[in-house]
């Protein structure tokens, strides 16, 4: 059977790139095999693991890939032409349901759809605390999906697949990247001594290496979210940076963590696009008190 790590480097990645993706998923991938078809799937759809562009999620035997929702937005972004929703539904005052429309440039009707809790809640903690904007969430996948097939089908989010654990982060409504999937714990099952003092040998190989893999990963997805910013607001890219700077310094009450500066501006990105606050009242707000209160919301919420 081939080593794990080789089957990556087979499929185009380097060593350090494929230790990194085990490192963020330990015991997601049982069999070699599970790992290249996770990465075939991936390059297949033109997608990034490493800038959490699409992640890996063990579904009982098998292992899935989900993608962000931004991943979703992104590839569609320049084909809609209109997005509504979601108008939730209820029975007895009790949630059931949302639909929604969504239009596509050049078409003169919408297309809609309607999703229902009951398919989708698994009853664990972020469906019960928070099921408006989990369920809001299957519904703008499963539009995006409906109206533009030909760019995204196959992309699915954790919250479709009945996936989100206790302990996963979904970022609100925010769609911000899942950075930690629930998964079985590493195997610490070992045929040898041998093999044990083989797989330390290579730790030192990889691990500086490993960070520098997550550096400039974070680099990445930084630039990006500065980049939808600018897109949202009608901003130039310094104008944003610096915006997106303040904010996230606001927003993590100057607490300099570059995951959760990230996720804030993915944050305040989403709010535009789903028109929980303008673009003019974005750019007319102080960013860093902007910040605040938006975090200050979200610790008590």
């Amino acid at each position: 059977m081939p080593d794990i790590l080789d089957v990556g480097i087979e499929m185009g990645y380097t060593r350090q790139q494929v230790a990194l993706l085990l490192e963020k998923y330990p015991g997601v991938f049982k069999r070699p095999s599970e790992l290249a078809e996770f990465l075939y799937q991936a390059k297949r759809m033109q997608l990034d693991p490493l800038l959490n562009e699409c992640y890996p999620l063990r579904m009982g035997e098998a292992v899935q890939m989900v993608v962000s929702i931004n991943v979703l937005r992104a590839r569609t972004a320049d084909l809609m032409d209109g997005y509504s929703g979601p108008e939730y539904m209820y029975q007895d005052g009790k949630l059931i349901g949302a639909k929604g429309h969504i239009w596509r440039r050049g078409c003169t009707h919408p297309i809609s759809t309607t999703v229902f809790l009951a398919e989708y809640d698994r009853g664990n903690r972020m469906w019960r605390e928070k099921p408006h904007l989990m369920l809001a969430k299957v519904l703008e996948a499963a539009l995006r999906r409906l109206a533009f097939g030909d760019r995204i089908a196959g992309m699915y989010v954790a919250e479709e697949l009945g996936a989100m654990e206790d302990t996963i982060e979904a970022g609100g409504s925010n769609g911000a990247p899942v950075t930690d999937v629930v998964a079985s714990p590493k195997s610490e099952d070992r045929s040898t001594s041998e093999h044990d003092s083989e797989a330390e040998e290579r730790k030192p190989d990889t691990q500086a290496d490993t960070a520098s893999v997550r550096d400039e990963e974070l680099r990445k997805r930084w630039k990006e979210a500065v980049a939808w910013l600018a897109a949202a607001c009608g901003m130039t890219q310094k104008e944003a940076a610096d915006y997106a700077k303040r904010f996230a310094s606001g927003y993590t009450f100057g607490e300099r963590d570059p995951e959760k500066w990230i996720q804030a501006v993915e944050s305040l990105v989403s709010g535009i696009q789903h028109g929980y606050w303008s673009v003019e009242q974005v750019k007319s707000s102080d960013p860093k008190a902007f910040g605040e209160s938006l975090g200050q919301f979200d610790q008590e919420s």
